[in-house]
């Protein structure tokens, strides 16, 4: 879901922006890398002062995350490195890179998976790296990069990728800026984004997508800025969610429950997406129950055809969708709740209490071949026969039997509005 446009330096281009600069008070230390640091004498500054960050910012080819869930719903079941398994207590330092190769007091060979290295990009140091076992500096787990503070950091990938996600932290001072920046095959240059970095224990995920395959990433600005918890691969991600409706108790999530047999009629919005970079032109089909009119919302230059319930002058006809997406794409479309359909009667669809579907399971396809499906999107229609108003999470138990309104219409398929759970329901 896209919940916010931030402008970054890009291919092709700069964006001139508004900041603003936050000034640290990083302690003067002795040391200068982490193999030389007494722990007893750092004096961390501070608590947070960042706000918390809108969740993806879209710069093309690139989209950023500042969450896991965010970044996890476009590419999930990405393997991730944790740097747990090292060789040395306290704070080691250690000659670049860290790979499934390194055989040192850091790391032996086959302690970190296959697939990247991490190194140190000299600025004032050596270029070593180091490990930070859990605790040393109030972290609770292992965290890696480089050894002296004013070095940068970089990861190089085998083989191009079109997602990454890593964890931040800072810990010396908190609201320490740090840019990441994405680099595709041959170095060529893809974006940039800058993230606050939280004070340790605390760390800032970071994850990255791409229409275009990557290969490199550096971390430039902060110093003394340490990671865990890497993931990358290839993304591949179809689904489809509410983006917005009715919310008729204001928690600022669109309602999963329907009130049945009234003339207000339910509008929502849900988006069908698709990625898959690299992968085959498909075509993207989906049925809209005839209980709904449907309607196509352009937010991007994807072609969609509807052919809506009425233009077939019948209306026991669905809403049929289709689009070419290519390889990737988000296709947004509004859904509003059939009124009148009997002459003289204004009651709006559902009619009953059950299930009421929002779309069927969406469908990719190549020629004639079918690759993959979405779930359906399911409400549940509920009437109030308890007078005391509906709990609109579907969390509520209209009829008293013990089983709440949603999972009687959409997971059992029973009547919610019966006290008997195993009543069939609309479906």
């Amino acid at each position: 879901m896209i919940k916010g446009i931030f402008p970054f330096s890009m291919r092709g281009g700069q964006f001139l922006l508004s900041v603003i600069f936050v000034i640290l008070a990083v302690p003067a230390l002795a040391a200068q890398s982490y193999s030389e640091l007494d722990p007893a004498s750092v004096v961390r500054e501070g608590a947070p002062v960042a706000p918390p960050p809108q969740a993806v910012y879209v710069a093309p080819p690139l989209v950023f995350y500042t969450t896991q869930v965010e970044f996890d719903n476009m590419c999930p079941g990405l393997p991730v490195e944790s740097f747990d398994y090292i060789n040395s207590p306290g704070a080691t330092g250690c000659n670049g890179p860290f790979n499934s190769a390194t055989n040192d007091a850091c790391y032996s060979p086959g302690a970190l998976m296959p697939g990247f290295s991490m190194d140190a990009i000299p600025v004032v140091g050596d270029g070593s790296m180091v490990t930070i076992a859990a605790g040393f500096l109030g972290n609770p787990s292992v965290i890696v990069g480089p050894n002296f503070f004013d070095d940068n950091n970089e990861i190089l990938f085998d083989q191009s990728v079109t997602g990454a996600g890593i964890e931040v932290t800072a810990p010396f001072a908190t609201g320490a800026s740090v840019t990441v920046n994405v680099f595709g095959v041959g170095n060529v240059f893809l974006g940039s984004f800058p993230i606050i970095v939280p004070l340790t224990p605390a760390t800032q995920f970071i994850g990255i997508t791409s229409t275009v395959p990557f290969d490199r990433l550096t971390f430039t600005g902060y110093t003394g800025d340490l990671f865990d918890n890497l993931s990358f691969g290839d993304c591949y991600s179809f689904r489809k969610e509410i983006v917005n409706g009715n919310d008729y108790n204001f928690d600022g999530i669109p309602d999963r429950v329907v009130e049945a047999g009234i003339t207000n009629g339910a509008t929502y919005l849900f988006g069908i997406n698709y990625f898959n970079p690299g992968g085959p032109n498909v075509t993207i089909k989906d049925i809209v129950p005839r209980e709904w009119d449907a309607i196509y919302v352009p937010t991007s230059p994807v072609p969609c055809s509807v052919i809506r319930a009425d233009e077939r002058r019948n209306l026991f006809s669905d809403n049929f969708i289709t689009c070419y997406p290519g390889d990737s794409a988000q296709m947004i479309f509004l859904a509003l709740a059939r009124c009148g359909d009997v002459p003289g009667d204004p009651m709006c669809h559902p009619y009953e209490c059950g299930a009421f579907y929002l779309n069927e399971g969406a469908q990719t396809w190549v020629g004639r071949s079918l690759l993959d499906q979405t779930d359906p999107i399911c409400l549940a229609a509920v009437k109030d026969i308890n007078g005391f108003g509906l709990d609109y999470t579907g969390a509520g138990d209209e009829d008293g039997d013990g089983v709440d309104d949603y999972t009687e219409a959409c997971v059992n398929f029973t009547d919610p509005c019966d006290p008997g759970s195993n009543a069939p329901g609309r479906r």
